[in-house]
């Protein structure tokens, strides 16, 4: 599996939460704009393209923070 491009990223989840503090601004913005903002790397290799979350998200976030599409 060779590594092609890795690059920072955004990417617009729908599986997030808040955490803690975050929980209700979280909550406000993900029912206005129908998901969350994460922050991370988006890597493409030879077989998938995938979205890691950077750690600051997974600190204040849980939910499905990793996507990966084969």
């Amino acid at each position: 599996m060779a590594e092609l491009v890795r690059k920072t990223a955004n990417a617009k989840l729908h599986d997030v939460k808040g955490r803690g503090l975050t929980a209700f601004v979280t909550a406000l913005f993900t029912s206005t704009t129908q998901g969350t903002w994460v922050g991370g790397t988006i890597v493409l290799t030879d077989t998938e393209l995938a979205f890691n979350a950077n750690a600051m998200n997974r600190a204040v976030h849980k939910g499905t923070l990793d996507v990966s599409i084969p």
